[in-house]
């Protein structure tokens, strides 16, 4: 055998015993993994026989935790030969499976009651999102949960709020209060002047037909900003004459 076989073979062993010990700690304890030995866990199901510890290592490196590794675009993971599409495949499916997660707490016919309920979803959902996203909950007059809609996605400023759209979903599902969110990839949950405009505007549309704006939330890293808890809901004008959102221009992404 020669060496470079010899090798090969060697750190084959040696990367499957590893393999073996980071799986039976997950097993015993999924808390007791950091990130990178994570991500090489993630790695071992698209990677053969090969030692990931390296590129586990890099990627942390470059998008700094196993969440902003897994939400990164695949054009961004070209620097890493071993990453190919199977691997790509493999990180997306955590972020699928979070959502999954996260949607599994608030099935439909869920009353929502409490804000907490919402921002967890939403947190795991939008907050390490690279572009801006709009999701909308339709609920009945009950608070129960009819609807979790992806409304829009688009880059920061030019995504906007579809009211009509808004309206004649919410009557076609008979609902009476509706809950809208995005979030602001930019990480900062404070709500521009175009964010404060928006909810007062879509507030007096949708309760010209019956429609209740129950609370506009946004979303940045790892925190919300819901109208509804800072007490702006129905007094939105209140924010600025406070001097909470500063005049002019769109800003806060």
């Amino acid at each position: 055998m020669s060496n470079e076989r010899r090798q090969y073979v060697l750190n084959s062993v040696n990367s499957f015993g590893h393999r073996v010990s980071l799986r039976e700690r997950l097993i015993e304890n999924p808390i007791a993994v950091d990130d990178r030995e994570l991500l090489e866990l993630v790695l071992f199901t698209s990677i053969n026989r090969r030692d990931v510890k390296q590129t586990a290592r890099r990627m942390i490196l470059k998008f700094g935790s196993f969440a902003s590794t897994v939400l990164a675009s695949p054009e961004e993971f070209s620097e890493f030969p071993r990453v190919n599409k199977a691997v790509i495949a493999s990180l997306k499916t955590v972020v699928a499976g979070a959502i999954r997660l996260a949607e599994s707490s608030i099935p439909i016919g869920t009353r929502i009651d409490r804000w907490d309920q919402v921002s967890h979803y939403l947190l795991t959902k939008l907050s390490h999102q690279r572009v801006e996203h709009v999701v909308l909950f339709y609920l009945d007059k009950r608070t129960r949960l009819l609807k979790i809609e992806d409304h829009e996605k688009g880059f920061s400023g030019d995504v906007d709020f579809d009211i009509r759209r808004i309206i004649a979903q919410g009557l076609r599902l008979n609902a009476t209060n509706i809950i809208i969110s995005h979030n602001h990839p930019s990480g900062d949950v404070k709500p521009s002047p175009r964010d404060v405009r928006m909810t007062e505007f879509l507030e007096c549309s949708l309760a010209s037909f019956g429609l209740r704006l129950m609370d506009h939330i946004i979303v940045g890293n790892g925190a919300c900003f819901s109208f509804r808890e800072e007490g702006h809901i129905g007094t939105i004008a209140k924010l600025t004459r406070k001097g909470r959102v500063p005049a002019g221009g769109v800003g806060g992404r």
